[in-house]
């Protein structure tokens, strides 16, 4: 057997994407990914360089492709047309494609099976697809069975939140968030990477390829001045609290599990795992939700932490849009017409 390869490539500074403890609001999510795919001009380098790699491979059958965390399909299918186009270039034809998507099994499924046959192009009329509604923090597919693995915009989102993170720690890199609170939620991401690319190790082919996408962020949250408060969660939460609208018991098991690691961190859980390569480790910097309006960034931050809120804590449907609405009115007071600015 070759050696086991992947690339990775991460994203830093930017704020929103995509989960684990629960899945992505599908469509909602769907109509705001637009920054989310303009992230993958960073990917895409080390992605052609990888589907060189295993297009070269020697096989019988199909080549097998996995994407990892596809969601509802708002970054899966373009990046599905981008792998098959690539493929193609090396002489692959799509129809000798094995293509399978992955995802919670409370993912939104319908939401991508209509994406993936929407259009005369559609990814389902180009190649083979197969669904594994699954964690990524388990085995998806056989050992050695897979060419190419690849995970857009996921592995920001943890198996679970840190049971110590303590209160108003929704997520590790908020403001208010404590030292000790952050160190725990570092330690859980770590021991998810590592996980995650043992088992992906496991999956892959001898001289297979895996192209890892996620979310960074170096200082946290950067985009979010502090003179403008803390987690806007936190607070439309504990307006929701003295309104009487949420109990404050309820409140105080919210939880977003996900951590956004640094390039060093990346590096040191690939360092733990020897059957894999690290063949690259780019980095840049997008903008989420700059110059929009009040509405629109509440919508994009309901859609990707919404469901987490609401299964972390059990709120009922009345509380979770009163919760909403005081979100709109933060996001309202702090960012103004101008909207969120990275600087």
């Amino acid at each position: 057997m070759g050696a086991l390869r992947r690339c990775f490539s991460t994203t830093r500074g930017a704020a929103y994407s995509r989960r684990r403890l629960s899945t992505m609001r599908g469509a909602a999510y769907s109509r705001y990914s637009h920054a989310q795919l303009a992230s993958h001009a960073i990917a895409f380098p080390a992605l052609k360089d990888a589907v060189a790699r295993v297009a070269a491979l020697p096989r019988s059958g199909a080549l097998r492709v996995c994407d990892f965390g596809c969601a509802s399909g708002g970054n899966a299918i373009s990046t599905a047309h981008h792998v098959l186009d690539e493929l193609e270039n090396e002489g692959v034809k799509a129809n000798d494609v094995s293509y399978a998507f992955e995802d919670l099994p409370a993912n939104d499924w319908p939401e991508l099976i209509r994406a993936l046959h929407a259009g005369d192009g559609a990814v389902a009329r180009r190649t083979h697809v197969s669904l594994v509604p699954r964690s990524f923090y388990e085995t998806c597919r056989p050992s050695a069975s897979l060419h190419l693995s690849i995970a857009f915009i996921a592995l920001h989102w943890l198996s679970a939140a840190p049971c110590d993170a303590g209160p108003r720690a929704i997520m590790a890199h908020e403001h208010g968030a404590t030292t000790d609170a952050a160190e725990a939620w570092r330690g859980r991401a770590h021991a998810d990477l590592v996980a995650f690319l043992k088992l992906r190790a496991q999956e892959l082919v001898g001289g297979g390829c895996g192209v890892y996408h996620m979310v960074g962020g170096e200082p946290p949250l950067a985009w979010i001045r502090p003179e403008r408060g803390g987690s806007v969660f936190v607070d439309a939460m504990e307006r929701a609290v003295a309104a009487g609208e949420l109990e404050e018991d309820v409140a105080a098991r919210a939880t977003v599990p996900y951590y956004m690691r640094t390039v060093a961190e990346v590096r040191a859980a690939a360092a733990e795992v020897p059957e894999l390569e690290v063949l690259a480790v780019p980095s840049g910097h997008i903008g989420i939700a700059e110059g929009q309006p009040s509405e629109t960034m509440t919508e994009i931050a309901w859609a990707i932490h919404g469901n987490a809120l609401r299964a972390s804590t059990g709120m009922p449907d009345a509380a979770a849009t009163a919760v909403r609405t005081h979100l709109l009115e933060i996001m309202s007071e702090r960012f103004g017409p101008e909207g969120c600015r990275t600087n």
